[in-house]
């Protein structure tokens, strides 16, 4: 089969530097700007209702009621979509590993996923620049 090939802009990025953890996507896209602005806006909606929530610094719910547990199940649901739909392909568990995105982590106790977010979105906007 012959091939067409160009460069269609798609840059690998390690996640943490580990190999084994890439994903992929053309940072220059600035359609990518535009789906990561409207994520963004379904992603906050979302987080005030976190915030009445009690959370483990694993992310697990402190009190384990059902209504509790499906509120933080439609939440990592819809940031699994908002995530793929932002990089327009399937990076929601290469970039968490199995961690709850909702995990507290680093010096500024930061929700993982707001950690991902807050190094994502400087490369991107600076490609796009």
């Amino acid at each position: 089969m012959r091939s067409i090939n160009f460069d269609d802009g798609l840059k690998s990025f390690a996640i943490n530097g580990d190999e084994n953890r890439v994903i992929r996507f053309n940072p220059g896209d600035l359609n990518m700007r535009v789906r990561a602005e409207e994520a963004q806006k379904r992603i906050r909606k979302w987080e005030g209702s976190l915030k009445t929530i009690e959370l483990n610094p694993d992310g697990t719910p402190a009190e384990d009621d059902e209504e509790t547990s499906a509120e933080l199940r439609g939440f990592e649901d819809m940031l699994r979509r908002e995530l793929n739909y932002v990089f327009n392909a399937d990076v929601y568990d290469t970039i968490f590993a199995g961690q709850s995105p909702l995990c507290i982590v680093g010096k500024e106790k930061q929700f993982l996923f707001e950690a991902f977010l807050l190094s994502a979105m400087p490369i991107i906007e600076e490609e796009i620049e």
